[in-house]
């Protein structure tokens, strides 16, 4: 899985990361709530990683809530790659 352009959070490396001596989404799974909790600029990366960490511990529902969530926040700048590539893992969630 390709790390989002600028993708900050703490959370993203144990939810996607190839190898599994790094990847650990349990782990992932709180800074990921904590930061998706916050407004602010980095909101759109904390739900990301929300999102990918739900995937890796089998909480696809979750997963895809939350990856529909990041796609409205993004709606605005529809042709952005952003939002091609938040629209693409929320179909690999689903």
């Amino acid at each position: 899985m390709r790390t989002p352009r600028g993708a900050t959070s703490p959370a993203w490396p144990p939810a996607t990361w190839p190898d599994d001596w790094v990847r650990d989404g349990a782990e992932a799974l709180r800074p990921a709530r904590e930061a998706a909790a916050e407004e602010g600029c980095d909101r759109c990366r904390a739900l990301d990683a929300l999102a990918a960490a739900c995937a890796e511990v089998g909480e696809y529902d979750q997963a895809v809530a939350t990856a529909e969530r990041l796609c409205l926040v993004l709606g605005g700048h529809s042709a952005s790659p952003s939002v091609e590539a938040a629209r693409g893992r929320l179909a690999l969630y689903r």
